[in-house]
């Protein structure tokens, strides 16, 4: 349900950019991409590369799949 409000925040947030880069007279379109890469790199991205990271560091110190799970 917050992954929905976040998503929701960051079309917002590339709406408004967008509409403030415009009508600065500035790059409107890069502006507004930048934004969104940056909310979904935060939103989605992010997240799964700490996992990835967390089950590499478990993995190489031998903690067994179920602890990994359990702290994943």
């Amino acid at each position: 349900m917050l992954s929905i409000f976040g998503l929701v925040a960051v079309f917002i947030a590339t709406y408004y950019v967008y509409k403030t880069a415009k009508d600065t007279e500035r790059n409107a379109v890069g502006w507004a991409f930048l934004t969104f890469a940056v909310g979904f790199g935060i939103q989605i991205i992010l997240p799964l590369l700490i996992g990835i990271v967390i089950t590499i560091v478990m993995s190489a110190s031998g903690s067994s799949i179920a602890e990994i799970q359990n702290s994943v």
